[in-house]
Formats: structure tokens, sequence, C-alpha cells
């Protein structure tokens, strides 16, 4: 899901478990999980405490394209953090995208395999399972068309 609020970027809901260490790499290494992500920061949950206006490391795992990205910690609301990117060349940013787009695509894979339990009589289930999936596979379409519009016009500096 795509959520705009008081924000530089919209952001993308999606948990990826990722390590973070203080980019200086004075510390230990922990696991946190991601909670939503955008072009400019993103919010995570940690167990542990992560100080504000630290600047940590953000290790990506590899089928998330193994990214590594540099935040300063800009706010926490309980076991909440809010980061945002620093230092973001034009590499780092074209994998970002192509975590989000891959995030995104795998979230709207997830919602078109979840099938209802059908209560109808067998043939008119079936008839309703595939016409609420090939729903669920326009809006899938719809939402994917999007996102593109989006990321195209990031891209070119209209958002």
């Amino acid at each position: 899901m795509l959520c705009k609020e008081q924000r530089k970027a919209a952001r993308t809901s999606v948990e990826i478990p990722i390590t973070v260490e203080p980019a200086d790499g004075a510390g230990e290494a922990g696991h946190v999980m991601t909670l939503d992500i955008s072009m400019s920061g993103l919010q995570l949950r940690s167990a542990s405490p992560i100080e504000v206006g630290s600047c940590i490391a953000l290790h990506f795992p590899k089928d998330w394209q193994g990214l590594t990205l540099i935040a300063n910690v800009v706010r926490r609301e309980g076991d909440r953090f809010g980061c945002e990117f620093k230092n973001t060349g034009p590499v780092e940013l074209e994998a970002l995208d192509k975590t989000l787009w891959l995030a995104h695509i795998k979230k709207l894979a997830d919602q078109v395999r979840e099938e209802p339990e059908p209560s109808l009589a067998i043939g008119e289930a079936e008839i309703l399972r595939r016409i609420r999936l090939l729903e669920r596979e326009l809006a899938v379409l719809k939402e994917s068309a999007a996102y593109l519009a989006f990321s195209k016009r990031r891209r070119q500096g209209g958002e």
C-alpha cells in the first residue's frame, strides 16, 4: 500500500528483515524489521533501542537487491524508528527503486493468491472464484500501473 502523509515521498508498507549497525562500524549489528520504505527514508521496528540522531548502516538481504544504505535516525515512537537516508547516489537510488518495486509487486502478488472459501454449490463457487481472481488480477495490474507512473514521474523530477 502506498501511503503519503506529511512526508517527502510516498512510502510502501513492507516488512523486510534487515541488519543494522552503527555507520562507523563501532558497535554491534542487530536485526530489525522494516515497516515501510520510500525513496527518502524508512520506518523500522527494533527490540533494541537506537539513539535518535545516530547514523546507521542498513543492510538489506540479497533477495532485496543486497542494498546497503546509510541513514540518520530522526525519530522514535516506542519500538519504531524513523530514518532518513543520507548521501544516496544514483546507483543506490536505482537499487532502492528496484527494492521498492519488488516489495510492491510481492505484496500485490500475495493479495492475489489469497482465496476465500466458497460457500456455494461447486459450479457456482468455481465461477465466483474465477471472477474474484480476475478482479484481483485487474486490481494488481491497475496498482502496478499507478506505481510505474509514480516512479517514472519521480525519476523525471515530477514528484
